[in-house]
């Protein structure tokens, strides 16, 4: 596969999973992309499948929004990956896309929201005022405690607007769905975080 070393400025999305609807990451049903490539490296990382800086399925911005929005019954889109910022550029023309449809956006990322604030990059910022929830903040193996919609207890979720404000009782909450499907490429494909397992003080060979 290709590498993609920086994909700031690229016209297209790099693509590692699309599930067409969920309940799983997210209020209400919602279509999920998840996007390649992160250079964090998170210990125990859920999807380090998703890490790699290869191209994987490329996509305009627009034909994606075109995709999700003639989905029936779905009330928003959710992003993660990898590092969606990473893809900053694209990503912005796609959430204005599905935005101006009347669809909800949340989105993951590694970074903290204040950082993301603070970028010297346009689109970067940009990408704040088209999401309605956002959770940020590096996964942390050792703060996995069940949460939910989140990966671990220092992730923050952030109501960036006024849509979901009834749903901020999330910030307390436990608990995690999965859906587990079949994708377009015959592989299953998990929608959700899974249910935290405590790590073993020893292993056997």
């Amino acid at each position: 596969m290709t590498p993609i070393l920086d994909r700031q400025e690229s016209r297209t999305l790099n693509i590692a999973a699309f599930v067409p609807s969920t309940t799983a990451l997210g209020p209400g049903k919602r279509t999920v992309v998840w996007l390649q490539g992160c250079t964090r490296s998170c210990p125990g990382c859920m999807v380090p499948e998703f890490q790699p800086l290869v191209a994987r399925e490329e996509i305009l911005p627009e034909s994606l929004a075109l995709l999700v929005c003639s989905i029936e019954g779905i009330e928003g889109v959710t992003v993660s990956g990898g590092e969606p910022f990473l893809q900053a550029a694209a990503l912005r023309r796609f959430l204005d896309s599905v935005r101006r449809e009347g669809l909800s956006v949340m989105a993951y990322t590694g970074d903290l929201l204040e950082d993301l604030a603070a970028s010297p990059s346009d689109d970067t910022r940009g990408l704040i005022g088209l999401i309605d929830i956002l959770v940020d903040g590096p996964y942390r193996q050792d703060l996995d405690g069940g949460e939910m919609w989140r990966g671990s207890s220092n992730q923050g979720i952030h109501f960036l607007t006024d849509r979901y404000a009834t749903w901020e009782w999330v910030r307390d909450a436990k608990g995690r769905e999965t859906e587990i499907m079949l994708g377009e490429n015959g592989k299953y494909i998990t929608a959700g975080i899974p249910a935290h397992r405590p790590a073993r003080s020893g292993s056997r060979k």
